[in-house]
Formats: structure tokens, sequence, C-alpha cells
């Protein structure tokens, strides 16, 4: 029988680790899920900025053209800088979302590292507990002798 309190401490220690294991990939997994949505997200804003950005140009366009005017001289100038503006703003998204999913995997290498150390802790906490158990076994058997009368 005295094998049976430990065997039980190690099988609780097992499931506490399976546990911590469960965690880490309910972490990754969200990690995806905020990366997939950060990609649909930088698309849609794309998408709307192009679509924002060619409605201008055809405006600027459409108002030279009825002004009689030709496409050249400040409204050149005028479209030029707005396009620059536009290709500044691209990027800037572009990099927004490099930034947002390197956060993402910041984040998830920091949980993953801290989850790791926990169960680093449990298997430690686990061994104590089963030495501690078997400490005190010898103790009272040194002391008080085995119920088998050994």
């Amino acid at each position: 029988m005295g094998w049976f309190v430990p065997a039980m401490m190690a099988a609780s220690t097992a499931v506490t680790l399976m546990g911590r294991n469960q965690q880490k990939k309910n972490m990754r997994a969200d990690a995806a899920w905020k990366k997939y949505e950060n990609e649909i997200n930088y698309h849609i804003q794309r998408q709307k900025e192009l679509s924002d950005q060619t409605k201008l140009l055809s405006e600027q366009r459409a108002s030279g053209a009825a002004g009689g005017s030709q496409f050249s001289g400040s409204l050149l100038l005028v479209s030029a800088t707005d396009q620059e503006e536009f290709e500044y703003d691209m990027m800037l998204l572009a990099k927004g979302f490099a930034l947002n999913n390197g956060a993402t995997d910041s984040l998830l290498q920091g949980q993953i590292a801290s989850t790791n150390l926990a169960m680093l802790g449990d298997v430690a906490g686990g061994a104590a507990s089963i030495g501690g158990y078997n400490k005190q076994q010898e103790f009272l058997d040194a002391k008080y002798g085995t119920k088998d009368g050994k």
C-alpha cells in the first residue's frame, strides 16, 4: 500500500502537465486566430484605401476636364502629391500589419515560456511531494513500525 499514494501524486502531476500542454495548444490557436483576423482587417482596409484613391483620382480628372484644363501643371502636381501620400499610407498600413503580427508572436512566446516554467514547477512540486511523503513514511515506520509488524 506504500506505493499507492506516491503513484497517485505522480498521476496528479502528470494530469497537471497534460492540462498545461493543452493550454499551450489553446494559446497557439488563439494567436493563429488573431493573426488571421489581423490579415483580414489589413486586406479590408487596403481595399478601402485603394477604392478611395481611385475615386479621388477620378474626381481630379473629371474636375480638370470640366474646367477645360489640360492634365498638366498644378493639377498634375496635386495628383502626384496625393499619390505619394497614398503610397505612404499603404506602406504604413503594411507596417502596422507586420507589427501587429510580431506583437502577437511575441506575446505567444512569452505565454509559452511562462507555461513551460510553470510545468517545471509542477514537476518539482510533484517530486517534492513524493519525496516528502516517503520521508514521512520512513520516519513513521522507524518510530512506530509498520502495520505488518515488520
